[in-house]
């Protein structure tokens, strides 16, 4: 059930879509939700460069355990790329 934010003709859309997303991601307790919602921030990293920003701080200093290492190894496959 995931959605992918399209790379192709960035507008208001797409736009709005990565605002909602990111306030989701900040916001949102469960942990369900928020790692679908930051794998879909990781595709659009290239679109949005304050992802990265995002990510890095989840990956230092988010509550949760699990977001903390999904962002870790995000960030370990920008490297490799």
């Amino acid at each position: 059930m995931r959605c992918r934010m399209a790379r192709v003709n960035l507008g208001r859309s797409e736009a709005f879509i990565f605002g909602i997303q990111r306030k989701v991601f900040m916001k949102e307790n469960a942990v369900e939700v928020r790692l679908p919602v930051l794998h879909n921030l990781s595709n659009a990293v290239e679109d949005f460069l304050e992802i990265k920003k995002l990510i890095k701080e989840a990956a230092a200093k988010d509550s949760s355990k699990d977001v903390r290492k999904v962002s870790s190894d995000i960030m370990a496959r920008w490297q490799k790329e």
